[in-house]
């Protein structure tokens, strides 16, 4: 009887270590491909309510939190190929290399008259919907945002990653930005 207790309190035990640490590896995979959405049954047991009750379990779904926090932030801030790079194991090298590369500078035309029309929160929605947009076309193009200057972006071809065709891509794109702007317009112009 004794016997039988304890294997059922050890299977219970090892499920209750098992199913979160499985969840975690699920996550850690789709971190590292760069998935972060966050609307998973598993990255919803990583709110403090559902989080494991287990002390050693509950601290790598902290940590793992905090990770995929940093590298979400991280690729934010950083082209995604050298974040991926990262990730992966590869030590970043600095080397110089001569090649042929694209490069667009854009902003917005008459930026600083729209900006002196809108309240602080409108022009942080505004330039965040810009930016988006943009840089969410610039990366479908396989450009890398270099900078971002207020309203402006700075943007490379065929760097830091080999990129086919590079200048006709950053034709490509600016058309593309050209056509997403005429859909933002509407909606722009009710901020304005």
């Amino acid at each position: 009887g004794a016997a039988l207790i304890a294997i059922a309190l050890g299977s219970m035990l090892g499920m209750q270590v098992s199913k979160p640490l499985h969840r975690l590896s699920w996550l850690m995979k789709q971190l590292g491909n760069f998935d972060f959405s966050h609307d998973s049954p598993e990255w919803g047991e990583l709110h403090a309510a559902r989080r494991s009750r287990i002390r050693d379990v509950r601290e790598l779904q902290d940590a793992f939190r905090r990770l995929s926090r940093g590298t979400e932030a991280f690729s934010r801030f950083v082209p995604e190929t050298v974040v991926h790079n990262i990730i992966h194991g590869h030590k970043p090298e600095l080397t110089l290399q001569k090649r042929r590369i694209t490069i667009m500078n854009s902003d917005i035309e008459g930026f600083t008259a729209i900006s002196e029309k809108l309240e602080l929160d409108d022009l942080l929605c505004f330039l965040c919907r810009y930016l988006s947009v943009m840089t969410h076309i610039i990366e479908i193009c396989e450009g890398v945002v270099s900078e971002i200057q207020g309203d402006g972006l700075v943007v490379f071809w065929n760097s830091p990653d080999d990129v086919e065709e590079h200048a006709f891509k950053a034709c490509a794109a600016a058309l593309a930005q050209q056509h997403a702007l005429g859909v933002l317009y509407p909606e722009f112009s009710k901020m304005v």
